[in-house]
């Protein structure tokens, strides 16, 4: 032990038998003994349970050896902070020591919810640590404290509707149209409608070319030269490098020049309508030293000019999809002082159908992957930065196997191309996955359909609401895959230490104590220094805060971990109490859909008729319905749902009917699903037996989908439009063999045998070649399998087509069996035609115990 270090801050316990030293300074003496070269696991700290809270706090600081009463708590198993705030909370001996631990819990808790584990999940940590009592009331301070954490999340990127100073109108923005048109009055308009909701082009472009045409002077002022570039040609007299030195009748540009630049001081002066787009991207502007000469008094005059300038004009239009409650605190402030009225314009939003999938981000990385080889289109947005050897930016942009890619960043938007982005849709017609920085947050809108998933890598260079505004770029997104990796990103959410930060770096060493106090009472500066903090707030919990966003914008939020099905997760969920739950809620749903009420085909369709399926019984109730009309028979039971897996089975079989032409649904869409499952189905059954080998891997069934098109009447689509619509699980990967062995596997239930005879190699004359050893003859090596229908979907498909009626297939006794009636038989069936139908009914009934093992 001579190489060990041994502390305590105990009498009794730092004897001179024991060789444990006593300090009253352990702190002192344990930077000490970092600084000698001791190692963490070389320091120990020994105490008892009545010095344990504060000797613990000081060991897990340190990251050093903590004993209590001789016995090692081994904290290098604590792996993160809620576990060390719980730990703490079992060494309390006092009230303000349980106070101290509660308060560090309650934080810790939104280091691991919702990102790395469920509220329940967190519960059943606070269970294997605490009494019941006591996890009991834990558990309600932590659900208590993050629904209150929540609710203050609402403030960073939305605004409270019930102010009684504003007042709510709800249209499309395409009739809001031209705001300022015969409209003198003062006004303050918000437009607050979501990402893709059509401000810019149904609102704020139509207001700001009706005011030139009516001689008003509008000022037209976002904060990227990126975005004004996107919004007028930079050609036009009217955009802001021109505008101070031609005569024009309004001026679109950034927000420095605009306010600062004395060139556009007449505009300013004349302007009778303002126009703000993406207010919180300008106020943010609004906080940084680069306006200027970069100096405080430089920011302070922007953020005066700005305020002035709204308070000025009559009538002012300001626009974000995330407005926020510290924005929104500022505007009204200014159009009380102003006596202009406030309006709220939202659209009426939809309900989304969107799924964000949390994940890691070489989770993230093989998701882009696995769409890029379905043919798909992506759009990706990463804030990682791009500086250096180390740029996470760069990293992940190489990781993708995309064959046509492109980076959409500050050098593509100072480069020749930038002006690509004047037409998205044809842009992003050329590039299979777009790969975006905050440089092109502003202003960069996919409204091509195919683009139909969106990808975040989240590090914190980004706002939260940037993230979430992200999901949506590419404006038909119905998948989001998001990947946070927050580290270090502290920043100080006081606004008086902010103000004192800022002062410092700005004044350094000409500060007199009289000019600090003048400085920190100024109220622009302090107005400045609230927004910094406001921010830095809302960056704290980052994770938290994000993932809370998109859930409150209506998300459904979904975790890869948890993820119990693929059984290709990266991140596999091996809990035993998962699993047993996953049990459990399979067995609960069984019994709801066997046990449900028998509705009629009517009762079904005036339920859904009237969105009548909110209750899980009115669930249970559709889905027996559906079951019973689907496979023709007039009981559901364990069987026929094992076999029918969700949906899984009825999937299979749909796909048989369209390979055999028939339609579901009267759409063109229905008529192109169908027309691409039967010609793959017939492009792959014109091989012997369905036999395939590595010499025809598919190529030509890959190539239709590449550059094949699908016709029907005079209307034609592309194949590869509808292919991986009809197969999602479709991959086309080095091997199309593995692709067509997978689809046939997935997509229709087939049996797949390999083949072990291979064809034999033959020479030039076209014999067979002998082997080494000349007893027998070259085989070529490849792979090879046949697909077969299995019988059980053979049984199921009838029963669909009608041929079979299926009266009881379930649970019975060894001597009972699953009766079944051919629709077309007429004449009495003998005793051994029943033992046959028995045996029959037993072989399909084992054949899907198998299929569904």
């Amino acid at each position: 032990m001579s190489n060990h270090l041994q502390l305590s801050r105990v009498a009794k316990i730092a004897t001179s038998k024991s060789r444990i030293q006593e300090t009253k300074h352990l702190h002192i003496e344990i930077s000490n003994a970092y600084e000698s070269g001791l190692k963490a696991s070389q320091i120990e700290i020994h105490t008892n349970k009545a010095n344990a809270f504060e000797d613990a706090k000081l060991a897990l600081q340190k990251k050093v050896k903590l004993f209590i009463d001789r016995e090692n708590q081994k904290l290098s198993a604590k792996k993160n902070s809620f576990d060390k705030a719980l730990y703490l909370y079992t060494l309390a001996m006092t009230s303000e020591q349980e106070k101290e631990a509660i308060e560090k819990i309650k934080f810790a808790s939104l280091l691991q919810v919702p990102r790395r584990m469920s509220a329940e999940m967190l519960a059943d940590e606070i269970r294997k640590v605490l009494s019941e009592d006591k996890a009991k009331a834990m558990i309600k301070v932590c659900s208590l404290f993050i629904e209150h954490m929540k609710n203050k999340v609402r403030k960073f990127h939305s605004i409270d509707e019930n102010d009684p100073d504003i007042t709510v109108i709800e249209q499309d923005y395409s009739d809001l149209g031209d705001i300022c048109e015969n409209n003198n009055r003062n006004e303050l308009h918000l437009i607050t409608g979501p990402t893709g909701s059509g401000k810019t082009v149904n609102t704020l472009l139509p207001t700001f070319e009706g005011a030139c045409y009516d001689d008003k002077m509008p000022l037209f002022i976002n904060g990227s030269r990126a975005l004004a570039a996107a919004m007028l040609n930079p050609d036009d007299p009217r955009y802001y490098k021109w505008a101070h030195i031609e005569a024009t009748k309004g001026v679109l540009g950034v927000v420095y020049k605009m306010m600062l630049d004395e060139a556009y001081g007449d505009h300013r002066k004349n302007s009778n309508v303002l126009i703000i787009d993406e207010i919180e991207d300008v106020l943010d502007l609004c906080t940084q030293t680069i306006a200027g000469d970069g100096s405080l008094d430089a920011l302070k005059l922007l953020n005066e000019r700005l305020d002035a300038q709204i308070h000025k004009t009559p009538l002012v239009v300001v626009s974000d999809a995330m407005m926020s409650q510290n924005t929104f605190e500022r505007l009204k402030i200014i159009a009380k002082a102003s006596g202009k009225k406030i309006f709220v314009h939202r659209p009426k939003v939809k309900p989304k159908n969107t799924n964000v999938t949390v994940m890691t981000e070489a989770q993230c990385t093989s998701k882009i992957n696995e769409a890029s080889k379905k043919l798909q289109n992506v759009f990706v947005y990463n804030d990682g930065s791009q500086d250096g050897k180390e740029s996470k930016f760069n990293a992940r942009y190489n990781s993708l196997k995309a064959d046509n890619k492109v980076q959409v960043n500050a050098a593509f938007m100072h480069s020749i191309r930038a002006h690509e982005l004047s037409n998205p849709a044809s842009f992003a017609d050329k590039h299979q996955v777009i790969f975006a920085s905050p440089t092109a947050k502003c202003g960069l809108s996919i409204p091509n359909q195919s683009y139909k998933t969106s990808a975040i890598y989240g590090y914190g260079t980004s706002a939260p609401n940037d993230l979430l505004q992200a999901a949506h770029r590419a404006r038909c997104t119905e998948e989001v895959f998001l990947a946070l990796n927050i580290k270090g990103n502290y920043c100080s959410a006081n606004e008086d230490r902010v103000l004192i930060d800022m002062i410092l770096k700005d004044q350094k060493e000409d500060l007199s104590k009289a000019s600090f106090n003048e400085m920190m009472k100024d109220e622009t500066l302090k107005m400045i220094a609230e927004r910094i903090a406001f921010k830095n707030e809302a960056r704290k919990y980052f994770e938290f805060t994000t993932i809370t966003m998109f859930e409150q914008n209506g998300y459904k939020i979904e975790y890869l971990n948890e993820d119990r099905i693929s059984k290709n997760s990266h991140q596999k969920q091996g809990s035993k109490a998962n699993e047993e739950g996953a049990v459990i809620e399979k067995e609960e749903r069984y019994a709801g859909i066997i046990n449900a009420e028998l509705i009629a085909e009517e009762v079904a369709m005036q339920r859904r008729a009237d969105g009548d399926i909110n209750t899980q019984q009115r669930k249970f109730e559709l889905e027996n319905y559906d079951l019973r009309k689907f496979y023709n028979t007039e009981k559901v039971d364990t069987l026929l749902l094992d076999f029918d897996y969700s949906g899984r089975g009825r999937k299979q079989v749909r796909n048989h009917m369209m390979s055999r032409g028939h339609v579901y649904g009267t759409s063109l869409k229905d008529q192109f699903n169908a027309l691409t499952v039967k010609t793959f189905f017939e492009m792959v059954s014109t091989r012997d037996d369905f036999k395939f080998t590595s010499e025809d891997q598919g190529a030509k069934i890959k190539a239709w989908v590449e550059a094949g098109t699908l016709k029907t009447g005079e209307h034609t689509e592309l194949v590869k439009d509808y292919f991986f619509r009809v197969f999602p699980n479709a991959r086309f990967g080095n091997s199309t063999l593995t692709t067509l062995k997978d689809i046939l596997d997935t997509e229709f239930g087939m049996t797949l045998k390999s083949c072990k005879d291979q064809a034999y190699k033959l020479d030039a004359k076209g014999n067979k070649i002998e082997n080494k050893s000349g007893k027998g003859y070259q085989r070529y090596c490849h792979r090879a399998f046949t697909a077969t229908m299995h019988e059980v979907i053979e049984f199921f498909l009838a029963a669909h087509a009608g041929e079979l009626t299926v009266l009881s297939f379930t649970e019975r006794t060894q001597k009972d069996a699953c009766e079944v009636i051919e629709v077309t038989q007429t004449s009495k069936t003998s005793d051994e035609e029943l033992k046959e139908a028995k045996a029959k009914s037993d072989s399909i009934e084992k054949a899907i115990q198998n299929l569904v093992a």
